[in-house]
């Protein structure tokens, strides 16, 4: 697939055309002769459709198993709440972060034992190439 990298260089800027008209201002951004298309998952969704062979990839939210798509999406929430709390610690004070992130980081639930074991035989009926 021919492809042209184009970075964005003042990530602070408001201007949506310095993010291929993403409304959202972030990045990445795929760009082909359908126009933009926002978003990393989106991303690769299309790079596996373009592929033609989804035996070899398992997407986030593929899995039917409740409490594997829940440890993903909590996965995601901390994540995200990470780059709040990272950012309150460079303005020198983690207290800036806003409080609905640092609770829900202190009072995210463990999996429960008893289906710990359910997770980890899940994951391992799966077999998906090991990232490096």
């Amino acid at each position: 697939m021919p492809h042209a990298f184009r970075p964005v260089l003042d990530i602070t800027s408001l201007d949506a055309p310095n993010y291929a008209d993403n409304p959202a201002l972030k990045v990445p951004i795929l760009v082909d002769e359908r126009g933009p298309l926002f978003g990393t998952e989106n991303i690769c969704r299309e790079l596996v459709r373009r592929a033609g062979s989804k035996r070899t990839v398992v997407m986030r939210g593929d899995v039917p198993d409740r409490l594997v798509t829940n440890v993903e999406e909590l996965t995601l929430h901390v994540m995200s709440s990470e780059v709040s709390l990272i950012m309150a610690k460079t303005a020198g004070d983690v207290r800036l972060a806003p409080p609905k992130v640092t609770r829900s980081i202190r009072e995210q639930p463990s999996v429960p034992r008893r289906q710990r074991g359910s997770v980890a035989r899940n994951s391992a009926r799966r077999s998906r190439p090991q990232l490096r």
